[in-house]
């Protein structure tokens, strides 16, 4: 399991510079589509008292104050348009798209684009994550055992693989962590993850990050129920961190 490295540095030549990170590690689509579905008046913005003549001053200078790796910006793919069959949510927000074809990597735009914006992170998670089976030798079945969803095989695995090398991405992937990689106690089983961490290895694909599931907040609205105390799920990352 590795660590973000820092690479050249990008100087910022503000002494005031202001943030705004979306991240899917911190605010789930989920919980967005909830909130948009609110009352008009639970959305509304509190009124505030303005005060006439104020004055806001932004100092700048040539001096740094701060560095970002130069993946500090970096993209996501929903495991759901990989692994299949597909699943992903419906534009219109009516429920989720079942059985597109899986994403193309191949695709020359993609490439051009993608190439354009390396060195990157490519995130491959997203709640179908925790629901993917791993088949990654002939013997392995094609169809999802119970209670996976859907399958991930060696096809999917090598396309992201070339795709991240083609383009000079990274690759931040998230191990499945959702009922079917957990034992009769719970406790989470790294037998499948190890599988996949010494293939994506042995080919030598950029797979940088790996992480333990997706949101697990909101695992018990997204599988069934599921909940996993936050002591148990440092359990199951000191499994991880364990795995070879």
């Amino acid at each position: 399991m590795s660590v973000f490295s820092p690479l050249r540095a990008a100087r910022l030549a503000c002494a005031l510079t202001i943030v705004v990170v979306l991240s899917p590690l911190l605010t789930s689509s989920g919980s967005l589509a909830l909130a948009l579905r609110r009352p008009p008046h639970a959305l509304a913005a509190p009124r505030l008292a303005v005060r006439p003549h104020m004055t806001v001053r932004v100092g700048a200078s040539d001096e740094a104050v701060a560095e970002l790796d130069e993946r500090y910006l970096s993209v996501c793919l929903d495991l759901g348009q990989v692994a299949e069959p597909t699943r992903f949510w419906n534009p219109d927000g009516s429920g989720e798209v079942v059985g597109l074809p899986s994403f193309d990597f191949e695709r020359r735009k993609i490439l051009n684009m993608s190439r354009a914006l390396a060195p990157a992170y490519l995130r491959i998670g997203g709640t179908e994550a925790d629901r993917a089976f791993y088949a990654l030798e002939p013997s392995d079945p094609t169809t999802p055992p119970e209670p996976f969803r859907s399958t991930l095989t060696a096809k999917h695995v090598d396309a992201i693989g070339a795709f991240a090398q083609a383009v000079g991405f990274d690759v931040c992937f998230t191990l499945n962590a959702g009922r079917g990689a957990r034992g009769a106690t719970g406790a989470w089983e790294s037998g499948e993850a190890r599988r996949l961490m010494r293939y994506v290895r042995q080919r030598k694909y950029p797979f940088d990050v790996f992480e333990l599931g997706n949101e697990p907040n909101a695992w018990p609205l997204f599988h069934d129920g599921l909940l996993v105390q936050p002591e148990e799920y440092a359990r199951d990352v000191g499994a991880l961190c364990r795995a070879p």
